[in-house]
């Protein structure tokens, strides 16, 4: 820029004025200075001279330098032009739309005003003129009009799925409590028209019979106490095993084995003895309602009775009397 070549130019001409001034003193100093004797051969041997005082150089005059003028070649500086002003952008402002104008409400018209109806002059009434009391009619009651209800769709009523009859219960056999009646045999007792055949005996017994599996295959455990007409009395739990067809009429068939402890009566001793049984029972269960039946069965029972005895020879033996009979068995269970 033409600013620092015009600096450039001043600078240049105070080092020309300072190094000319540098120059002259220089100069100047040497030829004040004398020259020394050792130079000369002919000068006498004499006493040194005094060693000139040292003097401080005078401090350079600087002189102003004189105003810088262009170069040739150059242009003369300019002056800076100063920034232009800077316009802030126009902001703008949306017009705000003016309130509606009031509109005053109408006037209120008074209504107009109500003809009052003359008063109504009740006629004289004759005191001796019999009064009249016309007959009360009661309303008439009016029958509500009848609602038309409409008839169900005959195709949608066939498209219906039938209802499920409960027919299978919502409990199979689980647990029953049973009676069985069955004929047997004394021991010990023979009948005098024929000799050497044992006299018949009744027995009872009470069962509880438990069925932990209960479906299409049946499953039973159970536990009997029973006694006969002679004083007889046996206790024999039992197992049974087969099938059912579950519904409000349950029919089964089932095959049963079992064996306990029997205590029979001679004259006034009780003889212990064995006692095992196995048969087959058919029958059904009916339902009273979803869960309470009542069980009839009839079937095939061998009960047999075996005893230790000894004889004369202090011989050990062992016997058993067994017969094929039948047996009727009733219950109640859930």
């Amino acid at each position: 820029m033409t600013v620092g070549r015009g600096r450039r130019s001043r600078g240049r001409l105070r080092a020309g004025w300072l190094g000319f001034l540098v120059a002259v003193l220089f100069a100047s100093a040497a030829v004040a200075q004398p020259a020394s004797d050792d130079d000369d051969p002919r000068a006498t041997r004499r006493a040194p001279p005094p060693p000139p005082a040292q003097t401080r150089p005078a401090a350079p005059f600087f002189a102003p330098a004189p105003p810088a003028e262009p170069l040739p070649g150059t242009e003369p500086e300019r002056p800076i032009p100063p920034p232009p002003p800077v316009i802030a952008p126009p902001v703008f402002v949306p017009p705000v739309d003016a309130p509606p104008p009031v509109v005053a409400p109408p006037p209120v018209v008074a209504p107009p005003p109500v003809e009052v109806p003359p008063p109504v002059v009740a006629p004289p009434v004759d005191e001796a003129a019999p009064v009249v009391t016309p007959p009360v009619v009661p309303p008439r009651r009016r029958k509500p009009p009848a609602v038309r209800r409409a008839r169900p769709d005959a195709g949608a009523a066939r498209a219906r799925p039938p209802k499920p009859e409960p027919s299978v219960p919502d409990h199979e056999p689980f647990l029953k409590l049973a009676y069985r009646g069955f004929p047997f045999v004394q021991i010990g007792a023979t009948s005098a028209a024929s000799p050497g055949v044992a006299l018949p005996e009744w027995f009872n017994s009470l069962s509880l019979d438990f069925y932990p599996v209960s479906s299409l295959v049946r499953l039973g455990v159970s536990l009997q106490y029973g006694w006969g007409g002679a004083g007889d009395m046996f206790v024999a739990p039992s197992v049974s095993l087969g099938i059912q067809r579950r519904g409000r009429v349950t029919p089964f068939v089932e095959a049963l084995v079992g064996g306990g402890y029997m205590q029979r009566v001679q004259l006034t001793a009780n003889t212990h003895t064995l006692y095992w049984q196995f048969g087959i029972d058919a029958g059904a269960e009916f339902y009273f309602d979803r869960r309470f039946y009542g069980s009839l069965a009839i079937g095939y029972l061998r009960p047999i009775n075996g005893l230790f005895q000894i004889q004369s020879n202090q011989q050990a033996s062992f016997e058993s009397v067994y017969l094929n009979s039948w047996s009727l068995k009733v219950g109640i269970g859930l």
